[in-house]
């Protein structure tokens, strides 16, 4: 068993070596960490994990008001207060306040790049105070934009339909994908948009609806919870499966590999 003693010697050996060459010339990096180095995004999130967790704990007892969501660098910050009561709108801002200038080091500076009630975080639009949620969240897909227009897609997310991937392989991250969509929508009705939007999305790689249909239908079992979003979500691929079969897509397979 690996102790936390040599997992944090093999991370600051790790820090202490970051090597670079440029020309004949071999560099030591001493401040910071070398960008893309394998073990460089572990090392940057944990660094700012750890530097939220010590800001939230001294918070004290304004802890339980503060929520806080990250990926890497990309940050939320939900802080609680009573409607109408200017004390406490005004502590929820000084928080607010300190978390941008004080919850990490000099050498990373929080970055505001949303402002109003709604913004994008990572797949997710986020919307404070609209709908039957006080916090709302909708699955956004990146490609969202590019596809109404009919442009190329600037995200290059899925193997084209024609490429050697494993079936497996290709069902598991249809099956992924589904899955997130339903995490990230607070709103279960807004699942058969998404789901549209990402057969449009796969239907210029040359997926048939089927593909995405019987990943909907996993989904389904998964998450019989909402199963109303998603049979609904089925039945709506059932009917692009069979407008895909009059048009002659219907007698596509997937292609194999050799000694299949």
């Amino acid at each position: 068993m690996v102790t936390l003693e040599q997992i944090r010697e093999g991370m600051l050996f790790d820090i202490r070596w970051g090597l670079l060459r440029i020309g004949g010339l071999l560099l030591r990096q001493k401040r910071g960490i070398p960008m893309g180095k394998q073990s460089s995004p572990t090392l940057a999130n944990a660094a700012c994990a750890l530097a939220l967790y010590e800001w939230h704990n001294s918070l004290g007892a304004d802890r339980q008001l503060v929520y806080e969501t990250r990926y890497v660098d990309d940050a939320n910050i939900f802080v609680v207060y009573i409607k109408g009561h200017a004390e406490t709108k005004r502590r929820a801002q000084d928080i607010v306040r300190d978390w941008h200038n004080n919850c990490y080091t000099d050498g990373l500076k929080l970055e505001v790049t949303a402002d109003g009630r709604k913004w994008d975080y990572l797949e997710t639009v986020i919307n404070v105070g609209g709908g039957s949620h006080l916090v709302s969240c909708t699955h956004r897909n990146k490609n969202g934009a590019a596809l109404l227009a009919g442009k190329t897609l600037p995200f290059k997310r899925f193997a084209h339909f024609e490429s050697y991937v494993p079936r497996s392989t290709r069902r598991g991250v249809l099956i992924a994908t589904l899955l997130r969509v339903d995490d990230n929508c607070t709103d279960q009705r807004e699942v058969v948009q998404a789901t549209a939007e990402l057969q449009l999305e796969l239907g210029t790689l040359g997926y048939p609806p089927r593909l995405l249909r019987g990943a909907a239908m996993r989904v389904l079992e998964l998450r019989p919870q909402h199963a109303e979003a998603w049979g609904a979500a089925v039945e709506l691929l059932s009917l692009l499966d069979r407008h895909d079969d009059t048009r002659g897509g219907g007698g596509r397979t997937l292609p194999k590999r050799r000694g299949q």
